[in-house]
């Protein structure tokens, strides 16, 4: 949990020098896997993080990019 609490963060994970070693990659999918239940709905969480990590669709927005100044982590993911 606290490796996709670090992963998810997005003032870690937004900043220029962010890398993501193996051991978080692994930490993060692995607790998809523990949480997400049944492997479509793991799927769906999949492709809401590549999304987060390209800052594509709605992470893309002019809102979600404001908020990133303006909000904590926790009140930006709401």
């Amino acid at each position: 949990m606290h490796v996709a609490g670090y992963y998810l963060n997005l003032m870690f994970h937004y900043h220029p020098k962010f890398k993501a070693n193996y051991k978080v990659k692994w930490g993060m999918y692995d607790y998809l896997e523990r949480m997400g239940g049944d492997i479509d709905e793991i799927s769906k969480n999949d492709a809401q993080i590549e999304s987060f990590k390209r800052k594509s669709g709605f992470f893309s927005s002019q809102m979600a990019q404001r908020a990133l100044k303006m909000k904590t982590p926790s009140h930006w993911w709401e």
